[in-house]
């Protein structure tokens, strides 16, 4: 095995990468090489995102979906595969809808009426 393997497998390259080449900031990652008025703008971002925070109402009963729990990972990779593609180039934008169609018809229609239907049951 190589020193370099070697240093891979006990997490050296970690530790170089997060305590030299990272700058001490707990809210997101900037590097020594970091444009500052850039790292400044990324930091101020985070702090009025903060003020807003996002709670999705629907993650507290997504749970009690058995239909979620049966299909919810497959589902969800497969919507997740094609924003890549998307974000990637290697589909046009537009194919977000069918992405959207295939989720819903291969049991997200089913996930959202069990979500809905314990939501009305236990607001």
């Amino acid at each position: 095995m190589t020193d370099e393997l070697k240093a891979e497998g006990e997490g050296r390259q970690s530790l170089l990468w997060n305590w030299v080449l990272r700058n001490n900031s707990n809210t997101f990652n900037t590097y020594k090489w970091s444009d500052p008025t850039w790292a400044k703008e990324m930091e101020q971002s985070i702090d009025n995102a903060g003020k807003y925070p996002y709670k999705n109402a629907a993650d507290a009963y997504l749970f009690s979906s058995n239909t979620y729990l049966e299909k919810g990972t497959a589902l969800d990779d497969s919507f997740h595969k094609t924003v890549i593609e998307i974000i990637a180039g290697k589909k046009p934008v537009e194919s977000i809808d069918e992405a959207i169609k295939e989720w819903k018809s291969n049991g997200g229609d089913q996930i959202i009426e069990e979500v809905n239907a314990a939501y009305t049951a236990n607001p």
